[in-house]
């Protein structure tokens, strides 16, 4: 795709994307109200967030459906197809309420273009359900720990049962992988 000069001085990166644009970097999608999740020092991990071009995060947004209590988020890097480490960062608990809520974090540093992070999200209490699907081709992950402290590092087990609504509110800062386009030759004579 070629960039015109207009284009360039209004902060287009390869990919046709406003710099510097906030956008949604995880499963915004699900819909569905099924009253999941939410155990007391269990941490429930999504790997829906993959960003097309170099992106800084600025919040977490979680689905309640229903209870009320604190809840934390973190984002994770993958390997392996799993969270792997320590949290990139972590917000503070936040006090919840029904339907989405969001919680502001910071010190992620830059999400690469086409890597795969894992959303983490983890509650102090039962009460708290989160809203979610059915899905068995889901890739979610647990592990259990003391709220509101997150894993870094042990083994995360898959639940692999269901979408859950958690994402990400990240800014483009550009760098995207541009996709190679064919060079033209010309045909010799």
């Amino acid at each position: 795709m070629a960039l015109t000069v207009q284009e360039i001085l209004q902060g287009y990166n390869i990919q046709g994307q406003v710099l510097g644009a906030s956008t949604i970097c995880g499963n915004a999608g699900v819909r569905v109200s099924n009253d999941g999740g939410g155990d007391q020092n269990f941490f429930l991990a999504i790997p829906d967030c993959v960003p097309v071009s170099n992106s800084t995060v600025q919040s977490c947004v979680v689905n309640v459906d229903a209870g009320s209590g604190n809840i934390s988020c973190a984002v994770y890097a993958n390997s392996a197809g799993a969270p792997t480490g320590s949290p990139l960062c972590q917000s503070a608990n936040t006090v919840s309420s029904v339907g989405l809520n969001t919680l502001s974090l910071s010190g992620c540093g830059t999400l690469t273009a086409g890597s795969t992070y894992w959303i983490a999200v983890s509650t102090n209490n039962n009460a708290i359900k989160f809203v979610r699907t059915g899905d068995s081709s889901a890739t979610d992950k647990y592990q259990t720990g003391t709220y509101p402290t997150f894993p870094t590092g042990g083994s995360w087990l898959t639940l692999g049962v269901f979408s859950y609504q958690f994402y990400l509110n990240i800014t483009d800062t550009g760098g995207a992988t541009p996709t190679p386009s064919p060079t033209h030759s010309p045909t010799p004579i």
